[in-house]
């Protein structure tokens, strides 16, 4: 076994902390010695009166300290490796021995303590910083807490600096003396104070930055359960760094009464860094049975939901952010309260489920964000995943989701970023979180997905993951307002995915009264085959809706979509924008001819992939504007794509006062489509477009032999279809031959010349 040599050398500057402290002590100075980028650095040279402590946390005569020398129970962890034993040196506890039973090359990268090392890998840790401390007494810090990191091309010696600072909070006796249960640190700014980092090594430097797999912006000081005196001073240890919206403190006695102190200052906490807060204790409140403040609550609150407690006619306040390495216990039941967010962050780093089971119709949930990462999908196939409700049949408002999915799966796949099925009203909320599934199934089952619902309405849960239906008992949903900025993709592998639709807001309809107003979509929205068979099946992917489209008729598995001669839904459309790249890519049999029926069609959209009404039953497109490209095709023998700047395939829709200006488009010269359009590539019948401007650069190609329908409007009319009242420019180019469009010869080149049928005409212009 090596000896090294240690040496455990601290930073403690004094500072305060800009409107949360009241007064201040001055603290005892230490000797700076230089600052480097990214690491404040300090060798402390103490005088005889504080020998034997480091730094003192109290300039008083009698005022207990930190102990910032090596305890007989110190493990570090270096290059991944835990320590064996450690021997103290017994004239200058600031320096110790740590034997391994390994030797190591240079460089040497460590962490204290070890237990904050998760992993280690090519200069690389992976941190864990806790998001409950334990108070340890007045004047101490929970050592476990207590990150140091350090760094050495020498052999056999590391310096260790501090990578934490520290919050101490004392307050001043008012009215009320309790002990203090409970101290809350949040960040206004959502920096990460517990959860996941990853600290990155390199030329005697090291950064502490967040794991991109989720952290938490609070942290939780426990006092136990007779809490911390008042006037005790109360110390947290955060992550050294900058908080651009200041510090929030909730504090709580041991009998529920609390406290919330705010500072939106801007603050840059230096590593090893003593900051003081000094207040009074002057409750707001006292917290009752339904108020959140840990994760204890949310667990209590989750098993009543779950044991059959709607809360119907109550609400339920969350207090502080909350963050679990894993997952939220599951409210496993149907809530009919109100649940106020209160603009907090609920974070789940290794998430399954949601945290509803069913938002009933008299239930709602607002301003709640969710944060994180899933790790997998507990509730897949006809039960649907989500971070906030599996369904909903009241009312989501302002709601965020950040937290990020990454699945594969071998089910059927319906995940929505804020609920998985979507009855009820859905307004005023976004989602960042960034989306990738693959379907790596062995027969064909359901694929759907949104960046805020899987399923715009309810449906009857079934045993068959192929039969999602709809009856009496169902209900339709309603989005307003809501936003996409994640990058949405669907991957297909193995076999071949039927009903398989993704959309930035919602990915499928199929049932009568669902809207869409003042949604907007930012992200980029694919559906991909990977190792995925060849299929007769339709896959859909649109900026807002991948597709209001009914099943096959007669089909038991419900495996093709609808032609529209029987089912069509009235989905609406209104003021919708799309500007994120939508993009199709399916290895799927067959193909469009000019009578084609459109039942098993890749469709891909600025707003939605597949539009299919029926008779009364009109899709209405209003004051709807896409800027984004849309691309696609396959590199065989095959033209099923189908292309538009606003729908990708079109029956019963009206579209009026819409804006189209992108590119419709192969994905390059090697991909084939079957018919691309500026407004839609592939029109069944009773299609309008009326006062539209639509500017369209379609650039496609498919195979030789094969059929391809281009068109500034349609690319290919079946029955009938009418334009009027609408400005078009653009270009088109076929197989690389650009057809030069011109105020003279665009009449031509409305919808494709070897289309089935063409649109009636009346006062469609030309723009330069």
């Amino acid at each position: 076994m090596g000896g090294i040599e240690m040496k455990k050398l601290v930073c403690i500057a004094a500072a305060t902390l800009p409107l949360l402290s009241v007064s201040c002590q001055k603290q005892e100075l230490v000797e700076n010695i230089g600052t480097e980028t990214g690491i404040y650095t300090v060798r402390a040279f103490l005088d005889e009166e504080s020998a034997g402590t480091r730094t003192s946390m109290s300039p008083n005569e009698g005022g207990s300290t930190y102990s910032v020398l090596w305890d007989s129970d110190d493990v570090i962890s270096l290059n991944g490796i835990p320590s064996e034993t450690i021997t103290v040196d017994g004239t200058d506890a600031r320096k110790a021995s740590f034997t391994f039973l390994q030797s190591f090359e240079v460089p040497m990268n460590a962490v204290y303590p070890a237990s904050l090392a998760s992993s280690y890998s090519a200069g690389t840790y992976a941190i864990s910083l806790p998001v409950v401390q334990t108070y340890a007494g007045p004047d101490q810090f929970d050592a476990s807490s207590a990150l140091m990191l350090a760094h050495s091309d020498e052999e056999g010696m590391l310096t260790f600096r501090q990578a934490m600072a520290y919050l101490r909070v004392t307050l001043v006796a008012a009215e009320d003396t309790d002990n203090i249960a409970t101290v809350i640190l949040s960040s206004n700014g959502k920096e990460a104070l517990s959860g996941q980092f990853n600290a990155v090594y390199a030329s005697d430097r090291w950064t502490l930055a967040p794991a991109s797999d989720g952290n938490g912006a609070s942290v939780e000081l426990s006092c136990g359960e007779t809490g911390a005196a008042i006037g005790d001073k109360m110390v947290i240890a955060i992550p050294a760094g900058t908080y651009a919206s200041g510090l929030e403190l909730l504090l709580m006695d041991v009998n529920g009464d609390y406290q919330i102190k705010t500072a939106t200052n801007s603050f840059t906490a230096a590593p090893g860094g003593i900051y003081d807060m000094e207040f009074a204790f002057e409750p707001d409140g006292k917290s009752t049975e339904n108020d959140i403040f840990s994760v204890d609550d949310w667990t209590t609150f989750a098993k009543a939901v779950a044991g059959g407690n709607t809360f119907e006619g109550q609400t339920v306040n969350l207090m502080a952010d909350l963050t679990v390495p894993k997952y939220f216990e599951y409210g496993n039941g149907v809530f009919e309260g109100t649940f106020e967010g209160n603009g907090k962050t609920m974070t789940a780093n290794a998430n399954q489920w949601p945290l509803f089971a069913e938002i009933g119709a008299n239930g709602a949930v607002r301003n709640l964000n969710v944060a994180g990462k899933f790790a997998r999908f507990a509730n897949a196939g006809s039960a649907g995943n989500a971070v906030i409700a599996k369904i909903n049949r009241g009312t989501i408002s302002d709601c965020v989701n950040y937290a990020d999915a990454e699945i594969t799966t071998n089910v059927g796949t319906i995940f929505g970023a804020i609920v998985a099925h979507n009855g009820g009203l859905i307004e005023r909320c976004k989602n960042y979180g960034d989306i990738t599934v693959t379907q790596n199934a062995s027969s064909c089952l359901p694929f759907y997905g949104g960046g805020i619902s899987a399923i715009g309405h309810t449906v009857t849960e079934s045993t068959s993951l192929s039969e999602l239906n709809i009856d009496d008992s169902c209900t339709p949903g309603s989005f307003i307002g809501c936003k996409n900025y994640g990058t949405i993709t669907a991957l297909g592998a193995n076999a071949a995915t039927v009903q398989s639709s993704y959309g930035g807001i919602c990915g499928v309809v199929y049932m009568n009264d669902v809207k869409f107003t003042d949604c907007c979509n930012y992200g980029n929205i694919s559906r991909i085959s990977t190792t995925e068979t060849s299929s007769n099946y339709s896959a859909c992917v649109g900026g807002i809706l991948g597709r209001s489209a009914g099943w096959a008729v007669g089909s038991t598995t419900q495996t093709a979509i609808d032609n529209g001669d029987v089912n069509g839904f009235d989905t609406v459309y209104e003021n919708c924008t799309n500007e994120g790249a939508i993009h199709i890519e399916c290895r799927h049999s067959g193909g469009i001819t000019a009578d084609v029926s459109a039942a098993r069609l890749d469709n891909a959209g600025g707003i939605v992939g597949a539009a299919i009404g029926k008779d009364a039953n009109v899709q209405k497109f209003t004051d709807c504007t896409n800027t984004g490209d849309v691309t696609g095709g396959w590199t065989t023998d095959v033209n099923t794509a189908s292309l538009g700047g606003l729908a990708g395939l079109a029956t019963d829709a009206e579209f009026s006062g819409c804006t189209v200006n992108c590119a419709v488009k192969s994905l390059d010269k090697t991909y084939n489509i079957g018919a691309a359009g500026g407004v839609a590539g592939f029109v069944r019948s009773d299609v309008t477009v009326t006062g539209c401007t639509v500017s369209a650069a379609i650039d496609a190609y498919t195979d030789p032999g094969k059929p391809l329908f281009t068109g500034l409007v349609f690319g290919i009319v079946v029955t009938s279809a009418s334009v009027t009242d609408t400005n078009v420019s653009g270009s088109i180019s076929e197989d690389g031959t650009d057809f030069g469009i011109t105020a003279e010869n665009y009449a031509g080149f409305i919808c494709d010349g070897e289309s089935n049928a063409q649109p009636s005409t009346s006062n469609v212009t030309y723009a330069e």
